[in-house]
């Protein structure tokens, strides 16, 4: 059973999202929805806790300059996760992702929860834009989609298409005009699978 806290905070993406009757990719009576899998694990430790990375927003302005050459390797995109909830690459944010209808071609309009793995407080300014592909060489036509911010981390991004069936990866990028340089960066990023028959 969700908790107060959680069930508000999808409460509050349904109403930004303006979907209208029940929500699309939790829906199973959706044409598209989140790929069914194993949860997504990658922030907890063998003691049984979870690893929560903080961040602070002087990091944003770092330079190479700032390191003396000891720069982090380059990023790994983050491995897409199953259903619409799971951290970020770096363990900084927790997302609860959800989505009006999927049909081929219709226009889509996501919905994200975003809140601080440290101390599940909302994430505001993160401008939570996606990256959706079917493959490397299958790009989701460019919509041109937008970031609406509403108060408690919730986001509203849309619009967004699906253009053929199959397997997609939606990425979701955060902070993504913050340099990516510190361990304790805003920026993050976070991918999810879709499916659409």
């Amino acid at each position: 059973m969700l908790g107060a806290p959680v069930a508000l905070r999808l409460s509050i993406v349904w109403l930004v999202c303006g979907c209208g009757g029940t929500f699309g990719l939790r829906d199973a009576g959706a044409v598209g929805r989140f790929a069914i899998g194993g949860a997504d694990l990658h922030c907890g430790l063998p003691d049984g806790g979870v690893r929560a990375q903080p961040t602070r927003q002087a990091a944003c302005a770092l330079t190479a300059a700032d390191f003396d050459g000891g720069l982090p390797p380059e990023e790994v995109p983050p491995e897409p996760r199953f259903g619409g909830d799971g951290d970020d690459d770096d363990c900084k944010y927790h997302l609860t992702v959800s989505s009006s209808a999927i049909a081929l071609n219709k226009a889509v309009t996501l919905g994200v929860a975003l809140m601080s793995k440290v101390d599940g407080a909302p994430v505001l300014g993160a401008d939570v834009m996606p990256q959706i592909f079917l493959s490397d060489d299958h790009p989701a036509p460019d919509t041109a989609p937008m970031s609406m911010e509403s108060a408690g981390g919730i986001y509203s991004v849309s619009p967004v298409k699906f253009d053929a069936p199959g397997r997609w990866t939606v990425r979701l990028h955060l902070f993504d005009q913050c340099v990516d340089l510190a361990e304790d960066s805003p920026h993050g990023h976070a991918a999810f699978f879709v499916d659409v028959p």
